[in-house]
């Protein structure tokens, strides 16, 4: 496509099935395989073989489960098929669809002549073939064999020790979920409590618990070392009365946090940090310390907090191996370009496998930007944070705070920090352009931060998060929930009664953290900013196939949909504002007048959606029937009159006289639609995507018409009213009165949206309202921003590459 000015008046011309131009590959990075899909590139690690692995996006029935066969090889340098093993990371909204993102995995060997540090792509094609048997290595073997080894031990306020057995949970099936399984690459996945070895009652007694702690450990073919990744939490939810393991704690005051290996293991982590302490032997094992004893002072983990380690363990000359691993340098990433055949590599890039995050978009090249001075941008910012991490200190926007003990939390205290900052509808773009490991452990760095500063978790003993569905009691009206539930349980839920005779005991003795205070003044991210706590999670699923935010994003999932859920709380019938029956009563008594939805309801939607993506059939079909009344409330409540969604009173806004539209909610919204039209209903439920797709057109189109855009500025209006505040008054629909209007206009927060609008209907009028936006011409402006909110333009970008260059 071409945007250009002529004479002043803007000129399109559309050529719809022109390829984008890309960058081509470096010479002699793929063998002459007529049959190659896609390629795998990274920076060669130091070792001359190893674990490649990477994700990428592939056609409706690629891999589809029960087929038996490897659908996919990597191949050699010379082109010979290699035994590869392919695992599921997303799949299509219809379950006969099989998997629209892949992870494949082979042991690859470094192409002669080829060096550490240069950048090399393995192709990979479709050649089927049935998957050989793992060769564990005898020494993991007699790890994971070992009686007492893999154990978690921890002390409360008296000195009283806790463990947690890994390895005992990881040798009995029925308490492990397998999440990687082939010829390569085992993954098990675990939860167990932290529990009192000796049982004590008394004033001086034990805790029913301490923390919980998921564990997913990894084997890999040959390799003298696993890897172990840690959630471990403060979240018990205390909903069964004959379990007391499952019981409420406030909050937790603990001494240490140290992990049992038989002698001979090295325990590595991915960031360093000031609590991490020595290794000591005890009974005849080792125990490496992940959370070192700091003398009188205690560790406080508050009520439903969490933390996040990744850690690899190794014998000491598979060492090196194990850090290579650890830190991605065996991590690939899917590329853009042509195969020798001609056609356009499965990526990304390619609109035909364009499945990146839930609205499964293409992504923009990024070329024009260099790449290699993104890569070293990224490597910077991760070297800077890495280097704070580990020395514990305070720093630059917005990693302010120091090392709070086991945390390191992101952002500032407060749970809505006012701005755009890290409000990106889109992530990773930079990450998955220039192929950069160093993007991606940057992604892992900032989730980590922002666990450690998100205390939702909430599960049952067993490790599941809680559900609606552990919430309801059935009235005589029908189900309803028992309490109050918005981001964290209300105060009915039962923390003030937790046991607090430790705590107590804590401050009494002086043991109290210093920065106690510090820790607990910072608010888990709430739905009006979500994105900020799901956006690297995001990520590093679908770049990576990461299990442990994978697990992260489904229990945010939870977490909205129970702030957002469909019933009455209390036997009374009490109906929240802020939840989805609010929004379902609202549009039955007055359809079509726009809906109390926005930016808390878009980013709690756009992560539903990721979780839907990224769940097994039974989570989804569970989940269905919310997302069913979900797209009803947008179909029902989207306005005749203008096709405007979002009527919201907003009490600080404009008077608080009107229901009001905002513009970067409304985007935000679109935004999250089209994440639940392409992960849930596109090809399983036609008509309701088909619905959906009306009401983003219809959405779109009124951002870019009186009221809400201003012809004479070529902009639109921040905020408009579009209706009073009082409900029982329709909205404006022809006359908006002058008093409606804030006096701010923007060009921001529209161009996903118009990008969506023109990709459901390619009516023009949406690309030449875009070029408005850009001063004149589109191509010119969206490329020479850089890098400037280029996480809100990203949509809009990649349809300009794709309908032609200038």
């Amino acid at each position: 496509m071409k945007v250009i000015e002529r004479r002043g008046v803007l000129g399109i011309c559309v050529a719809l099935f022109c390829a984008p131009s890309l960058q081509a590959d470096p010479p002699g990075s793929r063998p002459p395989d007529q049959d190659q899909t896609a390629q795998l590139t990274l920076r060669l690690p130091e070792e001359g073989s190893f674990l490649l692995r990477g994700t990428l996006p592939v056609p409706r029935g690629t891999v589809v489960e029960g087929k038996g066969l490897t659908p996919l090889s990597i191949l050699a340098p010379d082109g010979t098929a290699l035994p590869t093993q392919v695992e599921v990371v997303s799949r299509y909204p219809a379950r006969t669809d099989g998997a629209d993102v892949v992870e494949v995995i082979a042991r690859v060997e470094r192409p002669a002549g080829r060096t550490p540090g240069e950048r090399v792509s393995y192709a990979v094609a479709p050649r089927a073939q049935t998957e050989g048997s793992p060769q564990l290595h005898r020494a993991v073997a007699e790890l994971l064999a070992a009686e007492g080894g893999l154990v978690l031990h921890s002390a409360d306020v008296w000195g009283h020790r806790y463990a947690a057995d890994l390895g005992a949970a990881l040798r009995d099936p029925s308490e492990y979920g397998v999440r990687r399984e082939g010829s390569l690459v085992r993954e098990l996945a675990v939860h167990r409590l932290v529990l009192p070895e000796h049982p004590v009652g008394g004033e001086r007694g034990t805790l029913p618990h301490m923390m919980g702690v998921h564990a997913w450990l990894t084997t890999y073919d040959r390799e003298g070392f696993v890897t172990l990744d840690l959630h471990v939490h403060n979240g018990l939810h205390g909903l069964d009365p004959d379990d007391p393991r499952d019981d409420l704690l406030d909050r937790l005051y603990f001494d240490r946090l140290s992990l049992a290996l038989p002698p001979g293991w090295r325990v590595l982590h991915t960031f360093e940090h000031p609590a991490i302490g020595a290794t000591v032997a005890a009974g005849g094992f080792e125990e490496h310390s992940l959370l070192k004893p700091r003398g009188k002072s205690l560790y406080l983990m508050p009520r439903q907090s969490r933390f996040i380690r990744r850690l690899a363990i190794a014998l000491p000359r598979w060492e090196e191996r194990a850090r290579s691993c650890l830190d991605g340098h065996w991590l690939g990433f899917c590329e853009a370009g042509f195969a020798p055949s001609g056609g356009p590599l499965w990526s990304w890039w390619n609109r035909s496998t364009a499945r990146y995050f839930p609205q499964r978009h293409r992504l923009p090249t990024l070329d024009h930007l260099g790449l290699e001075s993104l890569r070293d941008d990224l490597a910077a910012e991760l070297a800077k944070r890495e280097n704070q991490i580990a020395a514990g200190a305070a720093g630059t926007y917005p990693l302010l705070s120091p090392g709070l003990g086991w945390a390191h939390p992101w952002g500032v205290g407060y749970q809505g920090m006012t701005g755009g900052d890290e409000i990106n509808p889109w992530d990773g773009v930079c990450t998955a352009a220039a192929a950069s490991r160093e993007g991606y452990r940057l992604a892992q760095l900032v989730a980590r931060a922002y666990a450690d500063r998100q205390p939702t978790a909430l599960y049952a003993a067993g490790g599941r998060h809680t559900q609606v569905e552990d919430i309801l009691v059935n009235g005589p009206n029908g189900p309803y929930a028992f309490a109050e539930f918005f981001i964290r349980p209300g105060p009915t839920w039962g923390f003030a009664d937790a046991p607090d005779s430790q705590s107590k005991a804590a401050v009494r003795l002086g043991r109290h953290p210093r920065w106690a205070n510090l820790l607990l003044g910072f608010m888990p991210i709430d739905l009006q900013h979500y994105v900020r706590w799901t956006r690297n999670l995001k990520v590093l699923a679908w770049l990576g196939n990461d299990s442990l935010s994978r697990h992260l994003l489904i229990a945010s999932a939870e977490v909205f949909h129970l702030s957002f859920h469909r019933y009455p709380v209390g036997a009374w019938g009490w109906v929240p504002g802020t939840g989805l029956l609010a929004r379902q009563k609202l549009v039955a008594a007055d359809p079509g007048q726009g809906v109390d939805l926005g930016r808390g309801e878009a980013w709690g939607l756009d992560a539903a959606a990721a979780a839907y993506s990224l769940a097994d059939d039974r989570w989804r079909e569970r989940a269905l029937p919310w997302f069913e009344a979900i797209a009803e409330v947008f179909v029902r409540g989207q306005s005749t009159c203008t096709g405007n969604i979002q009527a919201t009173h907003i009490h600080k806004v404009l008077g608080g006289r009107f229901r009001v539209r905002r513009a970067n909610e409304s985007g935000f919204l679109d935004h999250a639609l089209v994440g639940t039209i392409e992960s849930v209903f596109r090809g399983r439920d036609e008509r309701r995507a088909r619905e959906l797709d009306r009401v983003i057109v219809g959405s779109v189109r009124a951002g870019t018409r009186r009221p809400f855009w201003s012809e004479g500025h070529t902009a639109v209006w921040v905020t408009v009213g579009v209706s009073p505040a009082d409900p029982t008054f329709d909205e404006y629909c022809t006359r908006t009165p002058p008093s409606a209007f804030e006096e701010y206009l923007t060009t921001e927060h529209s161009w996903s949206s118009l990008a969506y609008a023109w990709e459901r209907t390619g009516d023009r009028y949406f690309l030449e309202r875009a070029a408005q936006l850009a001063g004149g011409n589109l191509w010119t402006t969206l490329h020479e921003q850089g890098l400037k909110e280029l996480e809100d333009r990203a949509a809009m970008l990649a349809l300009i590459q794709v309908l032609g260059d200038q």
